[in-house]
């Protein structure tokens, strides 16, 4: 549909060298390129490195930025690119040996109890764009492990925490789902309350070993302001 797209700038990017970038991305924006051919975080990310060139550089670097994992659409918070192949592998392997800690804040609705953890066995429907659960096993169903704490609560609505264990298609929407508390804003999986191009679901925290150096690196972004709208007790809130 190739829907207009904002630039990415200066105050999205929570960390930059040479062989890796982490972004603050927004919702609306794609973790990579699809069939709707519109511009991805890794395109906003080559324009930006472009800008930083010299003038007379600018059109002569194709720089290299590949996604490390992805966030969906309507999903916002901390995204790691590698800037070169050598990043891109080590970063990939890392992620598939389940070695990152990945940290994410919700707003759903108030009847979760204060803390689970969730197993749960998803199938990815493609024509469709959702996933389909079971809490039994079924052959050929990826099993999900999502552990999750209530952090406060107002109302109808809680800030939550989640923190998955494994890295499934939709995994933390479907898990609240399954408890009949869809995050806010996600109308795929029957929330009540439309948030248009994003969800009340915000990657918060990505830590794991530089893919150059293995030194320990950890990245935090808040939750986006626009939450404040619709949760203003959230201005409280230390996170």
């Amino acid at each position: 549909m190739n829907e207009p797209i904002a630039a990415l700038d200066a105050t999205q990017i929570l960390f930059i060298d040479r062989h890796l970038l982490v972004v603050n991305k927004e919702p609306g924006w794609l973790s990579q390129g699809d069939k709707t051919g519109d511009a991805a975080v890794s395109d906003l990310a080559k324009a930006y490195l472009l800008e930083q060139l010299p003038e007379e550089e600018r059109g002569q670097r194709n720089p290299f930025v590949a996604p490390a994992h992805r966030l969906d659409r309507p999903v916002s918070g901390v995204l790691a690119l590698a800037r070169t192949s050598k990043a891109a592998r080590r970063l990939g392997a890392q992620f598939l040996e389940g070695t990152v800690t990945k940290e994410y804040l919700a707003i759903a609705p108030s009847s979760l109890p204060d803390e689970a953890t969730s197993r749960l066995w998803l199938s990815k429907d493609h024509q469709h764009n959702r996933v389909r659960w079971s809490e039994t096993a079924r052959p050929g169903w990826q099993e999900a492990l999502t552990r999750f704490t209530v952090l406060q609560r107002e109302g109808d609505w809680a800030l939550v925490k989640l923190l998955p264990e494994t890295g499934r298609p939709h995994q933390l929407r479907v898990t609240l789902a399954s408890l009949h508390a869809p995050i806010a804003g996600d109308l795929r999986y029957r929330s009540t309350l439309e948030l248009g191009r994003s969800i009340a679901l915000h990657a918060s925290r990505l830590a794991f070993k530089h893919p150059i150096g293995g030194a320990p690196v950890e990245f935090v972004a808040r939750f986006p302001e626009r939450w404040l709208e619709h949760w203003p007790w959230l201005a409280m809130s230390a996170l």
